[in-house]
Formats: C-alpha cells, structure tokens, sequence
C-alpha cells in the first residue's frame, strides 16, 4: 500500500527561507531590490496556517491555522493596498478564537467547569493550579485520562501507580506561565499533540516495553509554560 506524501509546516518554512536567501543574494548582486518582494512575507503565514488546515480533523493547531491564513490575507490585502489593516487591530478576535478552541476541547471531553481539583473518582483527573501547586499521585486500575490546569503555577501528576482502563488514556493540557509535569510508567508510550507557543514540551520517558503497550496521548497547549513527561 502506496502513501501519498503530505506537505508539512517543516517544508513550507524550509522553501520560503530558501527564496528569501535567493532574494537576498540577488539583492548584493544589484539584480533585484529584496524590498520590493520581501514586503510580502505574509504569503508565507498563508502558505503556513493552508498547511495546517489540510492537515486531518483530530491533529491539533488547526485553530492556529486559521489564525494564520486570516491574518496573513489581511496583511497580503493590506500590502496591496486594497485595504488597510494593522495586526492591532485584530488581536481581540485572535484572542476570542483561542477561547472558542478551548472551550470546543473541554465540550469534546464531555467536562463541565466546577472550579475544583477533584477526580472522577480516580479514573479521570482534573488538576487546577492558579497561582499555587497542584500534586496528586494516581493508583485507579481505570484510569481513563484527565485535564491539568497550569496558570502562573505547576501541576505534578504522578501515574507510576495507575494502570489504564483501555489501550490508550488522553490529558489534555493547558499550561500559561506555568509548569506541568507528569510521571508515567514504563510500559506507557507518550504521544505529545501539545501546542506550544513560546513555550515547550519535553518527553523524558524512556521508550516503552516490548509487549502490549499502553499509549498516554497528551493534547493541549503551552503558552510561555512547559510540560515534562518522564518515567
């Protein structure tokens, strides 16, 4: 069975820095001026957040795909003078979109908002850590998953006692000027969907043990925060 490949963020960010060194160099050869072409950079948001869109419905940062191919074309319409459009001026909807894709997880989830650190039992966690700590050691012979909560404070999840109900459990997780670590047994594979934005996920766990393997997807964003994943 043959697969037909995909045009990846990677390719598209490759190609548009490959032209603008060949604009560039053009530039010190006295053939062009740079500036005429480079004031359109925006395609490349465009190029970016269509890359995005494409990819299938569950991958995450579509969301920013959108925000992507949005502001890119009012800054391309801008740029042709057929509006006139300044970043600033859109910001507040940019910010209502990432709302909205909040609240879409937490419905998919099938989770209400209580305001509150406590379980499902201990099948599903809910951790909220506002300005403060949030740590929990989890033994449930169900664990299904849960969502960790991270705001200018941390959240220390420790699952090396748990074992999960299916083959796979899914957390979903938010951390903002904040920090999340989680701890995982060593016959758990970690599948990291998380989105960072000026911030960063790091997967510590050692790779899984041959037989039948349990997989932990983690899902969520990190915006000027982090995760850890380690065993």
């Amino acid at each position: 069975m043959t697969t037909q490949p995909r045009i990846s963020v990677q390719f598209v960010l490759g190609l548009g820095i490959i032209v603008i060194g060949a604009l560039l160099i053009l530039d010190n050869m006295d053939i062009i001026y740079a500036r005429d072409y480079l004031r359109y950079w925006p395609a490349l948001l465009v190029l970016l957040g269509l890359v995005q869109l494409a990819q299938p419905r569950r991958t995450p940062g579509r969301v920013m795909g959108l925000i992507l191919v949005s502001v890119g074309g009012l800054m391309l319409l801008d740029r042709f003078d057929l509006i006139d459009f300044s970043f600033w001026d859109l910001w507040p909807v940019i910010v209502i979109l990432f709302g909205l894709s909040l609240l879409r997880g937490a419905r998919m989830r099938g989770s209400v908002w209580t305001g509150q650190t406590e379980s499902d039992g201990d099948s599903y966690v809910r951790g909220l850590a506002i300005l403060g700590g949030y740590s929990r050691r989890n033994t449930s012979g169900t664990f299904r998953g849960g969502e960790l909560t991270a705001v200018m404070g941390g959240c220390d999840l420790d699952l090396r006692g748990a074992a999960m109900e299916g083959d796979e459990a899914t957390i979903d997780i938010f951390a903002m000027w904040g920090g999340i670590s989680i701890k995982v047994p060593e016959d758990w594979a970690v599948v990291v969907n998380v989105v960072p934005i000026m911030g960063g996920v790091e997967d510590k766990s050692r790779p899984a043990k041959t037989g039948k393997v349990k997989r932990l997807i983690l899902t969520g964003y990190a915006i000027m925060g982090g995760a850890e994943i380690k065993n």
